[in-house]
């Protein structure tokens, strides 16, 4: 709700922050989960390519791997932007 308020507001960097805390939160939760360690970094793409292999998933989840690997990994690389900046800008 947040992230969707400050996107209304024009604050398009604390909405990508927010939006990419929901992710990686909703991540380690469904890591956690499966009784499984995560790292402890903000792209956790990584790690749910690996799972994907690893272990036997439902199959809805196991769908969706591709897609919620591929946001974490876009979000963490945004998230660091929007809260660092960047400095050739």
């Amino acid at each position: 709700m947040e992230a969707k308020e400050a996107l209304k507001g024009g604050d398009n960097a604390l909405a990508i922050r927010r939006a990419q805390e929901t992710v990686e939160l909703s991540l380690r939760a469904a890591l956690g989960f499966m009784a499984l360690e995560h790292p402890r970094e903000h792209d956790l793409s990584g790690i749910l390519q690996e799972v994907a292999i690893l272990r036997r998933l439902p199959g809805w989840f196991e769908a969706e791997i591709p897609f919620m690997a591929s946001v974490s990994r876009d979000l963490a690389r945004k998230g660091g932007l929007a809260f660092y900046g960047d400095e050739r800008l």
